[in-house]
């Protein structure tokens, strides 16, 4: 694993800066419910629609097209861009971290779907965007790579969540 800042600064002029180029348009999922709004994110426990829904994958479709990790402008002229969920200390609420689904949020805590904080945000910079999701690792050994969930791990290593 070699980090963004790193790519920047050592790998300069090589292909492998590519890389940094392509992030922005890797695929995102979408909410599909009426009442999520086509929100483009990375997983399903972030449509607010899901919760009454049994596990019928209906009210998210992981990979459609119409999203990607970076904002983009949309046929109707608005920016879709992803946004995730953040998770509550209830004994501090003020103390929230966007995370990329709600299986990174300790039983404890409470799970805010972007549904639940859109209407009250009205700064985008206040946003839980790609930016400020806290992620996990996969660990190798001694070694780690830089995950957002378990899945993204093969079976060599040990998924250390973000919380």
């Amino acid at each position: 694993f070699v980090s963004a800042r790193k790519l920047q600064t050592d790998y300069q002029g090589t292909p492998v800066i590519d890389c940094l180029g392509q992030a922005g348009s890797v695929p995102m999922g979408q909410c599909t419910l009426p009442i999520d709004q086509d929100l483009c994110t990375g997983d399903k426990s972030n449509c607010g629609g899901c919760f009454n829904q049994d596990e019928d994958e209906s009210c998210f479709d992981s990979n459609n097209g119409a999203c990607t990790l970076e904002g983009s402008e949309n046929d109707q002229g608005s920016l879709n861009f992803a946004v995730f969920g953040v998770c509550l200390n209830p004994s501090n609420p003020k103390d929230g971290h966007c995370l990329w689904s709600r299986s990174e949020c300790p039983s404890t805590h409470i799970w805010a779907t972007p549904n639940d904080w859109l209407q009250n945000t009205h700064d985008i910079e206040d946003y839980c965007t790609c930016d400020k999701v806290l992620v996990g690792a996969c660990r190798y050994g001694d070694n780690y790579e830089c995950a957002v969930s378990a899945d993204a791990c093969d079976e060599d290593g040990q998924y250390i969540g973000a919380k």
